[in-house]
């Protein structure tokens, strides 16, 4: 016997436009598997905004996301900083950041801060001061770095307030305040248990069949209806980051 067919689900508030290809945010993928209705929730896609990137039939605000990238020995101030300061058409991308054209219109390259330090080695007192704005003190980090000063705003109705994350095991440069480091994951399996479930298979090796992947692939299967229908109606992008969601 064949299940059900899935149907794609639209609250009665949406409707639907073709001509823009809108979509709510509170739309899900709905279908049966072994028995049971299921639903999976959508990733924020394009066709979910207007051209100011407000949600459709969205009930709040999204939520602000801060990353922070650090990297040792700086960088080439001739090839970082740009030529020219201003708004607009005012200035130009260094060569280092011209691959960020696309969103120059958001950008903010500060340029001529100074963070007075300890007068010892700029090594470390460097890093210290760069992402707190104090200098080293004798026992570590002056003051809480700046990630975190921001994870206090913004980081409280998320399920973790902070992921920290680094390419090799080092002394850390997320702080809490002096003496409290937030230790990096640097196991890349760890940290995607962490964030997706201890269901990972390194390439290569060998899987073991986990009840919850079967379940996974059986509710895919059951939605595949409004998989197909809605990526007839999305754009490229936007297809290619529902197939990274539904298969990530």
């Amino acid at each position: 016997m064949k299940p059900p067919k899935s149907r794609f689900w639209l609250p009665a508030a949406r409707t639907w436009n073709p001509s823009r290809g809108a979509l709510s945010r509170r739309s899900v993928l709905r279908g049966v598997a072994r028995g049971a209705a299921v639903a999976i929730g959508l990733p924020p896609l394009q066709a979910m905004f207007d051209g100011n990137g407000a949600a459709y039939a969205c009930d709040g605000i999204l939520p602000v996301r801060f990353g922070l990238w650090f990297w040792g020995n700086g960088n080439l101030p001739d090839r970082w900083v740009p030529d020219e300061t201003g708004d607009g058409d005012a200035w130009a991308l260094s060569e280092q950041l011209a691959p960020l054209a696309a969103h120059k219109s958001k950008l903010l390259i500060p340029t001529g801060l100074d963070c007075k330090l300890d007068n010892t080695s700029p090594h470390g007192s460097g890093l210290a001061g760069i992402l707190t704005g104090v200098p080293r003190v004798s026992f570590g980090i002056g003051g809480p770095t700046i990630d975190q000063v921001i994870a206090q705003g913004i980081g409280g109705d998320t399920i973790y307030r902070s992921i920290q994350t680094a390419a090799s095991d080092t002394s850390g440069e997320s702080w809490n305040g002096p003496n409290s480091r937030n230790p990096a994951e640097t196991d890349p399996y760890a940290f995607y248990a962490r964030m997706f479930g201890d269901t990972f298979v390194a390439p290569g090796e060998d899987a073991t069949v986990d009840p919850r992947l079967g379940l996974r692939r059986s509710v895919l299967d059951a939605v595949m209806g409004d998989i197909s229908a809605l990526n007839s109606r999305v754009g490229a992008e936007d297809r290619a980051r529902l197939e990274q969601h539904l298969t990530g």
